[in-house]
């Protein structure tokens, strides 16, 4: 549940900068965008550097207006349903707050608090999807809640003080880290950022999957879940999810 007026006397900036360390570590090298179903939809991520907020919208006119104003891009977070459960979004204009979740009670009582329901921001995909972990920063008194795929983003930021909330809700697919900028300076490197750190392999193949649902594995009956750093030494990315 949301932890609407908690606050704490002391704040603690290596809380965000770990997590800032993090996200680093998977967009230092040049992104590309996946094949999902024609009717998914993107979440865009975004960072404020002056609040320390990360902000997540479906709504692609909204991503760039914020990354004009100067927000950093930070590509896409995950890949969500068209349709499924749904993801409710919050605004608190006293704090200029955001707050995601999938439960209508929370969603309601933090209405009734005074914040502002903006109803459904994006869906759910269920039982069948890959994790969008939710974190609470016990230390800050707004922007206090952080969402990621990421494995290693949610446990630096565990390590570094935020309370683990679990899965706040599934992906349909991963994310991925924004386009290079023109002049080459920025995302500079090789091969692809991928926002999530799940891969598909099979028993006999050498290369790593984005998704379970590449060309490529349509005739293998055994598809193996990995993490990509168990098997960025041994296999190589493949060349249709990675393209």
């Amino acid at each position: 549940m949301v932890s609407i007026g908690k606050h704490a006397t002391v704040r603690v900036a290596a809380v965000v900068l770990a997590c800032m360390v993090a996200l680093a570590a998977w967009l230092a090298v040049q992104p590309v965008e996946a094949a999902y179903a024609a009717d998914n939809v993107k979440v865009y991520r975004v960072y404020n550097q002056w609040s320390n907020e990360h902000f997540y919208t479906s709504d692609q006119n909204e991503y760039k207006g914020l990354v004009a104003k100067g927000w950093t891009d930070e590509g896409v977070g995950w890949v969500a349903p068209a349709s499924g459960d749904a993801v409710y979004r919050l605004y608190n204009k006293w704090s200029g707050d955001h707050h995601f979740t999938t439960d209508k009670s929370e969603y309601d009582k933090c209405v009734k608090a005074g914040w502002t329901g903006e109803n459904v921001a994006f869906f759910s995909a269920g039982d069948s999807g890959l994790p969008v972990y939710r974190l609470f920063n016990p230390y800050e008194t707004k922007f206090f809640h952080h969402y990621t795929m990421s494995e290693s983003e949610y446990k630096k930021c565990q390590k570094a003080g935020w309370e683990d909330e679990g899965v706040g809700w599934t992906a349909a697919a991963m994310g991925w880290g924004p386009a290079p900028s023109t002049g080459g300076s920025a995302n500079a490197g090789s091969g692809s950022s991928v926002i999530g750190d799940t891969v598909y392999i099979t028993p006999s193949g050498n290369a790593y999957h984005r998704t379970k649902d590449c060309a490529s594995l349509k005739n293998s009956k055994t598809i193996l879940t990995r993490t990509l750093s168990q098997v960025s030494g041994s296999h190589s990315p493949c060349k249709l999810c990675y393209h």
